[in-house]
């Protein structure tokens, strides 16, 4: 009898305990959104700001603070932050105050094709429309095809992640034959990178070229310089 009674308490008590815990659960849901947090996971929020992102998740809702969690759907919410092509990943979650979060990763800019309808390429080889906001410091690509845009992509994330390229490369083109020029930020020559072919070979000799050009009292005046051939660096002079 003893402990018959003893499990009649514990369902009993186990019985509250899950009362209570729906309770809770159903009265947490209706709480209304007390306030919209958005943060930025690479840092500055260049190319798309927190006042557009904050449109993004009000849009078509009036009073959207005075509802309650429970007649939001964050899935939808992260769809159609994402449909904004400055976003490319969004992650929506509301806390136990009722706080509306939202982290935001944008897309990274690698290149800025020159065009009449200009537009960069993204660290994924996608195009990116130019910001409003923003104008990012990345190498003007001239003459390049969509198919084209694929093949340079590997190189143009090299130039991000190197700080040599980074600081120089200002501007390329694709030329005939598929072969590439580039435009150094500080010295007045055209560099004939040629094919994308032996990348990291042609990059070593570039770096040390411009190493020993910058060190020469006398400086010649070349008009270009061709890295297109082995072991060495052929300078044409103005």
């Amino acid at each position: 009898m003893k402990k018959f009674k003893e499990l009649f308490f514990f369902l009993v008590l186990l019985g509250v305990i899950a009362f209570l815990y729906s309770f809770s659960v159903k009265r947490n849901a209706k709480k209304p959104i007390a306030e919209i947090a958005i943060e930025f996971t690479n840092g500055d929020n260049l190319y798309i700001n927190e006042l557009d992102v904050n449109n993004l998740l009000i849009q078509n809702k009036t009073e959207f603070k005075n509802q309650s969690k429970d007649v939001l759907d964050l899935n939808e919410l992260e769809r159609k932050l994402e449909k904004n092509p400055m976003i490319y990943d969004a992650e929506v979650y509301i806390d136990v105050e009722g706080k509306l979060g939202a982290i935001i990763t944008q897309r990274q800019p690698v290149a800025r094709v020159f065009g009449e309808q200009g537009f960069y390429i993204d660290t994924h080889g996608e195009k990116m429309p130019l910001s409003e906001n923003y104008a990012a410091r990345v190498p003007l690509v001239k003459n390049v095809s969509e198919k084209q845009m694929m093949a340079i992509h590997p190189f143009l994330m090299k130039i991000q992640e190197d700080e040599f390229l980074k600081k120089e490369v200002i501007a390329m083109s694709i030329e005939k034959n598929n072969e590439l020029v580039l435009l150094l930020r500080d010295y007045d020559f055209e560099v004939f990178f040629g094919k994308l072919q032996q990348i990291d070979e042609k990059v070593e000799k570039l770096k040390v070229f411009c190493q020993n050009y910058s060190q020469q009292p006398v400086k010649v005046a070349y008009d270009k310089i061709s890295l297109k051939y082995k072991n060495q660096v052929v300078g044409t002079r103005k």
